[in-house]
């Protein structure tokens, strides 16, 4: 039984040093995404720092973009209407 709890000990240490390390990435992350247009992406309810972060690794300069469909088109994010005859690919 003493077994088990010294090996629970050590997953239990170990998961809380992995929390810490990635609330400090995190931070890192915020501080890098503020240097970018992916900081006007955060007062959107439901987006955080990771997924802004991974939306501009993937977009990359948004200037070569001309409107914002082509954008959210590039992500794959254009939402379409509710039209059973629309097949999914006439979205984009």
């Amino acid at each position: 039984m003493d077994s088990h709890c010294l090996t629970l000990k050590c997953l239990i240490s170990a998961y809380r040093t992995i929390c810490e390390n990635i609330e400090t990435l995190e931070k890192e992350m915020a501080v890098l995404l503020i240097q970018t247009p992916g900081t006007y992406l955060l007062p959107i309810s439901g987006i955080s720092v990771i997924y802004a972060a991974e939306f501009m690794a993937e977009v990359g300069d948004m200037a070569r973009f001309s409107s914002p469909k082509q954008i959210m088109s590039f992500v794959g994010n254009v939402p379409c209407p509710n039209r059973q005859s629309m097949k999914p690919r006439d979205c984009l």
